[in-house]
């Protein structure tokens, strides 16, 4: 809404400088209709200055004192206090900025927009140009779709015009914004409801507002060329370079990180990232942890584990790919290039360059004499994994709008896939079983250079054959329930992809990204979100059938029969066979868990005490086993 505002009167001049305020030229100073002297003392005018008023409900805190400003647009019911200097911005209603160094603007900076981050690879070749509009599926196509040129070049080219449409703009503050006890902002511009308390300096970025809990820059905050996301919170001495920190990120307690891209509801505590690719609910918490040159989601990185991504030859051009639901225990270690499979954990040293994507859920292991073993499959018994999946939908942070296609959560920004079993997994997990059972028909004790004994094949084979009999048929078996046709169409039955969290099929997914004439209308527009994002959504809407269509394609060649054709004896069958997996892997859970409550568990509980007095102690820490709600979900499964 524009503002009309008018020249100061004599007597407002005559009462502000009463109250110790100076300006170079009270001609260059204007006022809203409601503006209200009194409120205004020991204040520097200098250049053009636009003030707001006052209205009914303003605070009688509510002013401008002890305060130098330049060439600044500042908006209704603000509190603006002690700040050495504040200089060309333009400043929304009710924003309250107290105790502060210096507010400046270059006029020369696009806030963050349009710098290059150099992921994965520190040395360049998969960089990301990022934009207060950035996704993580965007993200992903920018790092790995190089080679197609018409994509990247167009996406490039978009969000370089969006950052040159801002450069040299005037940076806003918007409304409802607090800025407590900052020492410098500089080129910094921030959405509604922002909050910066106790920041140091942040320079060149955008801080953007809008989400479910107002977005935070804390205490002790160094950032430069940067840009941070609706709902995200950055505080206690976190420093930012060349980073972009998504929708419902926590990064604090010391943590910094250099050229990196953190995406929905990541959790970054003490440690390092440099170079990373984090997807969505990657979290660090520990201080001796480095993530270099990795692509992480799902993701949760223990004490001391540590990465090398340079081998002193040509620089550090060397990355890894830690797929979705990826462990590193503590003190674990990977040279990279490595790939581990989805849900697996890496525990000890491992110098092996292994692509161990077709191996999920397995555990990579580091032997006494340094080799490393691969134990396929165990991660499918742990109830931990469960336990995980269950989770990562009740802790999105972001404004969302409930559950879409084939476990997808659509947000503002990032589309989230979090279920476990899916035809990107399955597809992984049916060639891993393939490897292992030629393997175990030659005698081989070898695979990518990692070791495999003879009762881990029998036991990899076993646990794969469950899960897939589980998912493939647990999915036809409901569509019966649920009336559902069993036919099927040819759209979806080609390889799928993990888009940086998001499950989807490439070949439909990415022809459409290369046709110009749907892609070029869209990318000319700078609208409020990702230009991938009109594309994507409608894709995204598709996944439950075209995940269907998957796994009716996989059943006809697994056991042979097209299941639109499949007489009830052969659902009976089927029944069975799905019941038989269930329970299998049901029960491993379960026996897992039970782990929790053995005597092991118990062995630090009832210190000094009796037997029973032991059983009561831990009974009222840590409840029963049939108590624990996670339990006794899963006890309604069987």
């Amino acid at each position: 809404m524009s503002v009309c505002y008018r020249m100061l009167t004599p007597q407002e001049i005559a009462l502000m400088e009463s109250q110790g305020c100076r300006a170079s030229e009270w001609d260059d100073v204007l006022v809203a209709s409601s503006f209200d002297a009194s409120r205004v003392a020991h204040v520097n005018f200098e250049g053009n200055v636009c003030l707001g008023g006052y209205t009914a409900e303003a605070s009688p805190a509510c002013g401008l004192r002890h305060v130098s400003l330049r060439d600044v647009t500042i908006g209704d019911d603000c509190r603006i206090e002690y700040v050495r200097e504040l200089a060309g911005y333009h400043i929304g209603a009710r924003v309250s900025i107290q105790g502060c160094g210096r507010i400046v603007s270059t006029g020369k900076s696009a806030f963050g927009n349009g710098t290059l981050v150099s992921v994965l690879n520190e040395a360049g070749g998969r960089s990301v140009t990022i934009y207060d509009r950035l996704t993580a599926q965007e993200a992903y196509i920018l790092a790995y779709r190089k080679y197609k040129k018409a994509i990247c070049d167009s996406l490039e080219l978009h969000i370089l015009n969006y950052a040159l449409s801002l450069k040299g703009t005037v940076p806003t503050i918007g409304d409802d914004v607090t800025i407590d006890g900052v020492r410098l902002i500089e080129d910094v511009r921030m959405g509604d409801g922002v909050q910066v308390l106790g920041a140091l300096r942040l320079c060149e970025g955008s801080i953007l507002g809008g989400g479910l809990h107002p977005t935070l820059v804390g205490d002790g905050v160094v950032a430069e060329k940067f840009i941070v996301c609706e709902g995200a919170a950055v505080t206690d001495g976190a420093t930012l370079t060349s980073c972009f920190v998504g929708e419902a990120c926590h990064i604090g307690r010391g943590f910094s990180a250099v050229d990196s891209l953190f995406f929905a509801n990541c959790h970054m505590e003490h440690g390092e990232a440099c170079a990373l690719m984090a997807g969505p609910f990657s979290v660090s918490h520990h201080r001796s942890t480095l993530l270099i040159a990795a692509q992480t989601s799902f993701f949760n990185a223990g004490s001391g584990s540590n990465q090398s991504n340079h081998s002193y030859k040509l620089g550090p051009n060397k990355f890894g790919i830690l797929e979705r639901g990826v462990k590193l225990a503590s003190g674990s270690y990977l040279y990279w290039p490595a790939r581990i499979g989805a849900f697996s954990v890496v525990l000890g040293r491992h110098k092996v360059h292994a692509d161990l994507r077709d191996m999920p859920f397995s555990y990579i292991v580091e032997e006494p004499d340094g080799s490393t073993s691969l134990l396929p499959g165990v991660a499918l018994r742990s109830v931990g994994v469960a336990r995980d999946v269950a989770k990562w939908p009740k802790r999105d942070e972001r404004l969302w709008n409930g559950e879409a296609a084939a476990g997808a959560v659509e947000s503002n920004r990032d589309f989230l896939s979090c279920n476990m079993m899916n035809p990107y997994v399955a597809a992984q997990m049916m060639r891993g079983l393939a490897v292992l059972q030629q393997m175990s028909v030659e005698g081989a004790s070898q695979w990518q250079g990692c070791r495999l004994s003879e009762k881990s094949l029998k036991r990899g084979i076993e646990l794969y054959e469950k899960a897939l009999d589980e998912y493939l048929l647990g999915m036809l078996l409901d569509r019966v329930e649920e009336g559902k046709t069993l036919q099927s169409a040819a759209s979806g039955i080609g390889v799928w992809c993990d888009y940086l969290g998001c499950i989807a099929p490439q070949e439909e997914i990415e022809k459409d990204w290369i046709s110009h004439s749907k892609v070029e209308p869209i990318w000319a527009n700078l609208s409020d979100e990702s230009p991938l994002n009109p594309i994507f959504r409608p894709f995204v809407e598709s996944l439950p059938e075209w995940e269907w269509n998957y796994v009716a394609s996989v059943v006809e060649q697994r056991y042979g029969v097209t299941p639109a054709s499949a007489a009830q004896e052969q659902l009976e069958e089927w029944t069975n066979l799905w019941q038989q997996a269930h329970d299998y892997l049901l029960d491993a859970q379960l026996s897992d868990a039970e782990k929790e409550f053995d005597d092991t568990a118990r062995m630090l509980y009832g210190v000094d005490a009796t037997e029973e007095e032991t059983a009561t102690d831990f009974y009222i820490a840590m409840g029963s086993y049939e108590e624990n709600k996670f339990v006794s979900d899963l006890l309604l499964q069987k």
